[in-house]
């Protein structure tokens, strides 16, 4: 013959059971956005790449040259504003000034396409493909493109160092 066990709801079981459930509800809206922000999180280098991509690609004529600069160098590493001030900015900012280019442009998306360890002498290296909404000061959509981007691991952290050619990307 089976016999069958009742648990008996008693008021100081009910109670406890609450207390419980409170509890645990306390501490999942306590600790539950902290989990999900660190795990949602994007790198440092691929912060790096967006922060770069959108600066190098966000031009204003009206403001000129040297807030351009000033803008990609603050999120660059040493190497790549060196870069930018002697080959990409005496090729790039004649024809942003002769097209009266005013764009701003915002990170989309990011995928790291490549990881180079540091070796003897070289900075780790990363190469992100960055996807970018690009508008003009209207909010006309002026270009949505993929970037591929190159980002280095400096002593302060990752920094962007430079647009990539599409090949880097590839590899």
């Amino acid at each position: 013959m089976n016999k069958q066990k009742f648990v008996a709801l008693t008021p100081n079981k009910i109670i406890a059971a609450l207390m419980v459930f409170i509890v645990l509800v306390t501490v999942g809206f306590a600790f539950g956005p902290k989990v999900t922000a660190l795990v949602t999180a994007p790198s440092s280098a691929e912060a790096a790449a967006r922060a770069g991509a959108e600066a190098f690609l966000s031009t204003d004529y009206e403001k000129g040259q040297s807030a351009w600069e000033n803008a990609v160098c603050a999120v660059s590493s040493d190497d790549g504003c060196k870069v930018l001030k002697t080959s990409y900015s005496p090729m790039v900012w004649p024809q942003v000034a002769a097209g009266s280019v005013r764009q701003f442009c915002q990170a989309a998306s990011a995928k790291r396409t490549n990881d180079t360890p540091a070796a003897e002498g070289v900075e780790a290296h990363q190469v992100w493909q960055v996807s970018l909404s690009c508008t003009d000061p209207d909010g006309n959509k002026t270009s949505g493109d993929v970037n591929v981007v190159v980002v280095e691991n400096a002593t302060s952290g990752w920094k962007f160092e430079r647009l990539a050619f599409s090949e880097e990307g590839a590899k």
